[in-house]
């Protein structure tokens, strides 16, 4: 499609132009006077203005046949249409090969970014319920001492019930012997009795409510060792939970681990695609250019011919009375078309 604004009055222009300024109005000079549109937009308005230019007055001009001169314009402006279109394909070709590996390449960087960020969150999870397994580890240890505690209380404690109970024993135990006494000496002495009756009751009372409190102090303690008991089942449970839930976070990491590498190993194929095309793309802009230069030598043989076709077209007007010796030259002239037509297949083949 033609850009806006180059047409065929502009192309016109630039061609006049180059002519006279004695230079051959080629696609590329003629683009390089307009300051814009492409090659493919540009080649045809050119060739339009040449057949124009040349269509009526080289047959008039030259005396030469007609059909020598369109083989002439025919193969040159086929070499120069061919070379422009390969030149074109080639450049769009290795254009559109660069993107998509720059494509390729921005892609596999978005999904690599991805994975780490991924992989950034799994790490700072695993490392805060690491820091909570070891908080939990610290409350374990501590409750497990203070287990420690209260069984050594509750020992102690038994130790006391025990000793309580003893003296108890040993209270009765004087008890039946202050009653024995109370009997031996109830008839000589029964104020006394009475009195030391009294001081035994209290005696018997305080043992019996020390008995009591005890026995009370015990059952609380027991309470509390249940208590601590299941305070420390909870915490084994929650404890084999985050275990089960580290193991499980410590696999996803393995495995992330893997498909990051994978990523990377990708990653690095991809560059070396990117850098193949950027080297092949190198070797393609090396041969556009040879093929440009290529096509200024056959610019340069056929302003050479032109020129050559202006001579003899001098030449029959000065000498139109040497029909016999123009016919000769129109037959070197045969032969000349047709070296010019080998050459020309030659640089065809070898484009």
């Amino acid at each position: 499609m033609a850009r806006i604004g180059v047409n065929y009055q502009d192309v016109a222009k630039a061609a006049v132009q180059l002519t006279q300024q004695d230079k051959v109005p080629t696609v590329d000079a003629v683009r390089v006077i307009l300051g814009t549109g492409s090659k493919s937009t540009i080649a045809p308005l050119l060739k339009a203005w040449k057949a124009k230019q040349t269509g009526i007055s080289d047959a008039e001009q030259t005396g030469l046949p007609s059909d020598l001169l369109a083989s002439v314009k025919n193969l040159y402006e086929g070499m120069q249409q061919q070379a422009t279109e390969r030149i074109e394909t080639v450049q769009a070709q290795a254009k559109g090969e660069l993107e998509a590996a720059k494509r390729e390449s921005l892609e596999t960087q978005k999904a690599n970014d991805n994975l780490e960020s991924q992989l950034t969150k799994y790490e700072a999870s695993i490392e805060k319920l690491t820091h909570e397994n070891e908080s939990l580890q610290t409350d374990l240890r501590k409750e497990q001492q203070a287990h420690a505690t209260v069984e050594t209380q509750h020992e102690a404690l038994q130790q006391r019930l025990e000793d309580r109970s003893q003296e108890v024993v040993r209270l009765n135990t004087h008890l039946k012997q202050a009653q024995e006494n109370l009997d031996h000496y109830r008839d000589t002495a029964q104020k006394q009795r009475e009195q030391e009756r009294a001081g035994f009751d209290r005696q018997l009372l305080s043992a019996e409510q020390a008995l009591k409190q005890t026995q009370q102090e015990n059952h609380a303690l027991r309470h509390n060792l249940g208590l601590i008991e299941n305070s420390f089942a909870k915490l084994e449970a929650k404890r084999d939970q985050l275990q089960a839930t580290n193991k499980v976070l410590t696999e996803q990491n393995h495995q992330q681990s893997e498909e990051i590498l994978q990523v990377q190993r990708s990653l690095a194929d991809l560059v070396g695609r990117y850098e193949a095309a950027q080297q092949a793309n190198k070797e393609s802009a090396i041969k556009v250019q040879t093929q440009e230069e290529q096509l200024m030598q056959l610019e340069k043989q056929a302003a050479v011919g032109q020129d050559k076709i202006q001579a003899l077209t001098a030449t029959n007007d000065k000498a139109e009375g040497r029909i016999e010796a123009l016919r000769n030259e129109n037959t070197i002239l045969m032969q000349e078309k047709a070296n010019i037509e080998g050459q020309f297949k030659q640089l065809q083949r070898s484009l």
